[in-house]
């Protein structure tokens, strides 16, 4: 298994209602919580032991009395959860929901969950001495939490027990993180932007959003704004980036079927050949991604790019030397075909946070030759 995260330092409110149920009803992504101190965590012996010993497992039922191996029966016969002869799941430390509590959860919140389908072990040491996680999908025999408390413990237990259940809200759920990645944002976040370029990260959840194959941005700019700005907050951008005048730009940025003579003299031309193959690409096959789009992502590309040469952080640069970079990203924006004041403040923002360009708008826009919009 990969890292296990938070569900909610991962995953968006929009994508929670919006992608993410789906892909938990098929069993693309599953809910896993940790278990608690205290409690360990048991599956069913003797289905263990039917795969391959069938004597053995013979031997086990006996030692039930004849009223117990009935309502067993009979609860196998209902589908009803049950373990016979409770074994445990040594270095348990995760448990696994099923696809309908991980469903019931991201609808109402908060379950009380009884069983659960598999459990995640730590694995030995390797010879380095590092442990890893590994599923523990067990013998058709579902897992139960019981007290930790070194005692032996009989069967069979059967269906919902009032005393040992697990409380689980949204914020106790971890995801593996390689498969949110992988699955949750196949389309929506193909270049990994939410990590490094939050801000157009932002905008591209709204071209994915607001897009139609045919028409581009149909919805009107006031509905476009409040969806960005939810969104902007849902995942910790800091409220400056979308003020009022870069919202402006936004159904601009993002509409694959913007008219380019709308309100300018002089179409616009855009420099695709200066994108990268992956975004070239994704260009080419996503109808959602417009030019626009497509050179802000390159151009967040490029900003990471130019900071990470310094071998510093930005923040640790003195006001020169961050003009020079802010003032290589503004010309080469213009360069690319953001020739319009509105949308090049737009993406100059935009490309560069989290790092923070708005003392150097006015002074590199000086240096360049640019249209009003």
């Amino acid at each position: 298994m990969s890292k296990l995260v938070p569900l909610l330092d991962q995953v968006s409110e929009t994508e929670r209602r919006g992608s993410l149920p789906s892909l938990v009803s098929a069993g693309a992504i599953s809910f896993y919580v940790r278990v608690p101190a205290g409690k360990a965590v048991y599956m069913d012996g003797i289905r263990r032991l039917q795969s391959s010993f069938s004597h053995a497992a013979d031997a086990l039922s006996q030692s039930l009395s004849p009223h117990s191996l009935s309502l067993v029966r009979e609860a196998k016969r209902l589908g009803t959860p049950v373990i016979e002869h409770p074994a445990l799941i040594r270095d348990a430390i995760y448990l696994g929901l099923s696809a309908q509590d991980a469903e019931l959860l991201l609808a109402v919140e908060r379950v009380n969950v009884h069983w659960f389908p598999s459990a995640v072990q730590l694995m030995p040491p390797s010879a380095e001495g590092t442990r890893r996680l590994i599923q523990v999908v067990p013998w058709r025999s579902p897992c139960c939490l019981r007290p930790d408390d070194g005692l032996p413990k009989r069967g069979p237990w059967i269906g919902q027990d009032p005393d040992h259940f697990l409380s689980i809200t949204l914020s106790d759920v971890l995801v593996e993180q390689a498969v949110i990645k992988t699955t949750l944002r196949a389309n929506t976040d193909p270049l990994d932007l939410r990590g490094t370029s939050p801000g157009a990260y932002v905008l591209y959840r709204a071209a994915v959003r607001f897009n139609d194959p045919t028409d581009g941005v149909k919805d009107l700019q006031p509905a476009v704004q409040e969806w960005v700005k939810e969104e902007a907050k849902q995942i910790g951008v800091d409220e400056w980036l979308f003020n009022k005048e870069l919202l402006k730009q936004v159904k601009k940025l993002i509409n694959t079927r913007y008219r380019e003579t709308q309100g300018v003299k002089k179409v616009a031309k855009f420099r695709l050949r200066a994108l990268g193959e992956d975004v070239a690409a994704l260009h080419a096959t996503h109808h959602w991604i417009s030019s626009r789009m497509a050179l802000l992502m390159h151009a967040a590309r490029f900003w990471r790019h130019l900071v990470q040469a310094q071998d510093r952080v930005w923040a640790s640069m003195d006001s020169d030397e961050q003009l020079i970079l802010a003032t290589r990203l503004g010309r080469s924006l213009r360069v690319w075909g953001f020739t319009t004041v509105g949308e090049w403040r737009a993406v100059f923002l935009v490309a560069a946070y989290p790092d923070d360009l708005r003392a150097f708008g006015e002074t590199v826009l000086k240096t360049l030759k640019m249209r009003t919009s």
